[in-house]
């Protein structure tokens, strides 16, 4: 694969996180805090934001494991399993970010 096919693939996949994110985001967030799921399920369960963030993320990790092994889509396919997961390694930045209080 060529850099510049690479490139467009990468551009593609940029458009189908931003979509996903904003569209699953909205349904997820209270008062405009995009990682207010992650806070009431950790207070509800008594464990931490990151882990919440952990299962949330395997649940998408499967599927593609799932897909690699038997060559099956799940329900939402591929794409969109693979888009979820780029957008969960924003989101646990977002979650360290905010509870380390990191200059990044």
């Amino acid at each position: 694969m060529t850099t510049e096919r690479l490139m467009e693939l990468r551009e593609k996949l940029d458009k189908i996180c931003g979509e996903i994110l904003e569209a699953k985001g909205n349904a997820y967030i209270c008062n405009s805090d995009r990682l207010s799921n992650f806070k009431a399920v950790s207070n509800m369960l008594g464990i931490c934001p990151l882990a919440v963030w952990e299962v949330y993320f395997l649940k998408h990790l499967f599927a593609v494991n799932n897909y690699i092994r038997d060559g099956k889509e799940g329900p939402e396919g591929i794409e969109s399993n693979i888009a979820d997961l780029r957008n969960y390694i924003d989101l646990l930045y977002a979650i360290v970010n905010e509870r380390e209080e990191l200059p990044f």
